[in-house]
């Protein structure tokens, strides 16, 4: 037999990584230079970026409970991994936007399994197969 993987490298990583810089100390900068982060003309476009996108797009978080609706939804559907995380961040958006008093979610798809569940959970589905 080949030399074996070293197992470190498969061990099991954080699904999700909160993007909020708290508690960096100066000196601590990735690029080394010992400025903050936020400073500069750089760190003003991050936070117009970060402004303008919790102005405009609701943001799904991925914590373990989204991870536990996904593992429901691809038992309860029949889905692939991949097929119930994505029809997990739809149905949670669908959710908040509904809270918001805005319109359902509609899922774009050319998955027929994938389109079957989501409009068994109450969204919309548009498949591009359907326009030549």
């Amino acid at each position: 037999m080949g030399p074996q993987p070293d197992p470190s490298r498969y061990a099991p990583r954080p699904l999700h990584r909160s993007y909020r810089r708290r508690g960096i100390r100066r000196g601590h900068h990735p690029t080394g230079t010992g400025r903050a982060p936020d400073s500069g003309p750089r760190g003003r476009h991050h936070r117009d970026f970060r402004r303008r996108v919790a102005q405009r797009y609701i943001v799904v978080e991925l914590s373990p409970a989204f991870f536990d609706d996904a593992a429901h939804l691809a038992r309860a559907n029949g889905l692939r991994g991949y097929d119930a995380v994505q029809l997990a961040a739809a149905t949670t958006l669908n959710r908040q936007r509904l809270a918001r008093n805005l319109s359902t979610v509609t899922l774009v798809s050319a998955d027929a399994e994938l389109n079957r569940a989501a409009l068994a959970e109450g969204l919309l589905v548009e498949d591009p197969n359907r326009y030549p």
